[in-house]
């Protein structure tokens, strides 16, 4: 992304920085449209992250499982809604992703804790360190690593969020989610190695 960033001319950046100024701009209209209790308004908010929080919940939880979360957390974000505040240092898909969090931890409590296949998730095909794995392998090495960890490595790379995002989601600073992410990715790599 940097080397991308530096190639890239200044009118380029620009150009991009405004169209996400534009996103940002549209979303928090949608929001403040949401909270005020336009149903049109959130669905097309809940549309715009569906895939993402159905892949997490998916992976967490299972198939069956996935959907019946995902209409609690709607629920839960209908009703939370007027309480966001975007000068919180958050982000709307940071603060769902918490929510989601805490329900698939509620969930899982008491229960063994058993990573599913991929398959069949939003974007079923796996590339790890520029090769393509099996589900199985990358399944079982994210089995061992610890919560946060395993987490973050969710987040970050087969959810799609950003560090700040993910950062939101977990209460945790920027830089402990790229220390969490680094350290995990070492294990991973390790188990990884392992396994093939």
């Amino acid at each position: 992304m940097r080397t991308a960033a530096r190639s890239m001319g200044t009118r380029a950046r620009v150009r991009l920085a405004g169209q996400s100024a534009q996103v940002l701009h549209h979303e928090r209209a949608l929001v403040e449209r949401a909270a005020a209790g336009e149903t049109d308004a959130f669905e097309r908010l809940m549309k715009r992250y569906h895939d993402r929080l159905y892949r997490y919940a998916h992976v967490r939880l299972g198939p069956e499982d996935a959907e019946d979360l995902l209409q609690d957390l709607y629920l839960a974000v209908w009703q939370e809604l007027p309480s966001f505040r975007w000068d919180r240092g958050g982000s709307l898909s940071g603060w769902m992703f918490a929510i989601g969090r805490n329900m698939v931890a509620d969930r899982r409590r008491g229960r063994r804790v058993v990573l599913l296949p991929l398959e069949g998730a939003a974007e079923p095909s796996i590339e790890f360190e520029h090769d393509a794995v099996s589900a199985r392998y990358l399944q079982s090495a994210l089995e061992e690593l610890p919560a946060r960890q395993r987490d973050v490595l969710i987040l970050r790379l087969l959810v799609g969020l950003t560090t700040s995002e993910v950062a939101t989601a977990m209460g945790k600073s920027e830089s402990r989610v790229k220390d969490l992410q680094r350290r995990g990715l070492s294990k991973l790599r390790r188990r990884m190695g392992e396994q093939r």
